[in-house]
């Protein structure tokens, strides 16, 4: 994904904000101690008020490049995500940050929430033309996603550009994708044909005799 803006000035910090308009509601088992012997998953944990999808990109931590008190106006950075977050049912209150860290580590294996410091491309100090390339993770769900820029001088929001981009799937993964959705017995059958024709095949390639 590449994007390109015009900014104020090429000396400025910038923060790039890449957020899904979906939010996400999720429910995770707790895994403990049973009896003193044996682990089991016991409890469930509902995680709400959390969007989908979360990329944040600085040429600096944004905790160095900004207050706390607009990094949590403008949704900026895990830490403010975390307090806004709505986790239940907790023992104690203290425990949110534990169930936080374990969040960030389940959607961060599958590269929907992610924080990096990247080199944000400045050029031309008369007319300057900012350019971010970013790699898009294929895990990421179709929809639409909001793309918030910021310009950062002496800690302040100078400048702020919004738009938007439709990530949808094409070609043979979206005929799939329809097939499974629009008729998934058929697709149930046809995918156990594919794996049994497969599983001949490889029989008769690697028979011994």
């Amino acid at each position: 994904l590449q994007i390109t803006a015009l900014p104020n000035s090429c000396e400025d910090d910038f923060i790039l904000k890449i957020t899904s308009n979906q939010k996400e509601e999720s429910t995770f088992k707790t895994i403990e101690k049973v009896g003193g012997l044996i682990w089991m998953k016991v409890n469930d944990i509902h995680y709400k008020n959390l969007p989908l999808f979360y990329h944040l990109y600085s040429n600096k931590p944004v905790e160095e490049l900004l207050p706390k008190e607009i990094l949590g106006r403008y949704d900026l950075g895990f830490a403010v995500l975390g307090e806004k977050a709505e986790i239940s049912p907790l023992k104690n209150p203290a425990e949110k940050p534990k169930f936080w860290q374990e969040y960030l580590k389940y959607k961060g294996k599958f590269h929907l929430y992610q924080a990096k410091i990247i080199p944000f491309i400045c050029n031309n100090v008369q007319n300057p033309e900012l350019k971010i390339t970013i790699d898009w993770p294929f895990q990421a769900p179709p929809g639409e996603y909001r793309l918030e820029l910021y310009e950062v001088k002496n800690s302040k929001i100078i400048k702020q550009l919004e738009g938007s981009i439709r990530v949808s799937q094409v070609g043979l993964v979206k005929v799939l994708a329809d097939f499974s959705k629009n008729w998934p017995l058929l697709y149930g059958i046809f995918s156990v044909f594919i794996a049994l024709t497969a599983g001949f095949l490889v029989g008769l390639i690697f028979k011994k005799g």
